[in-house]
């Protein structure tokens, strides 16, 4: 971060280092699994998104009362609750989806 912006943003590099973690949560979760959940089990995903969401409403003030890296850390959490919620249904649903078509997703 200095390299980029300067001396004034070296503070942050502990900031981006914690962001990191959810980034690479973020990169397992987003191409496949995110979309695998959304198109075809779409209410445990609303449901997941739903708890996701309020809970970080609802700590969000409270992290950011306390500093920066608290929420940063927060931020993080939940990227990767997302990942576990994802990779939960994935998970779940895919054996569900092999046996409900015998031979379809066979290896050859």
């Amino acid at each position: 971060m200095p390299w980029l912006f300067g001396e004034p943003f070296a503070p942050a590099v502990h900031l981006l280092q914690v962001l990191m973690i959810g980034t690479c949560a973020d990169l397992f979760t987003m191409p496949v699994l995110q979309t695998f959940g959304i198109q075809l089990c779409p209410r445990p995903a609303l449901l997941g998104e739903l708890v996701v969401t309020v809970v970080f409403l609802v700590l969000a003030p409270l992290a950011a009362a306390e500093g920066a890296m608290t929420l940063a850390w927060l931020v993080t959490a939940v990227r990767l609750l997302k990942l576990v919620l994802y990779g939960t249904i994935a998970w779940i649903h895919t054996p569900r989806m092999v046996a409900a078509a015998p031979g379809k997703y066979a290896s050859s």
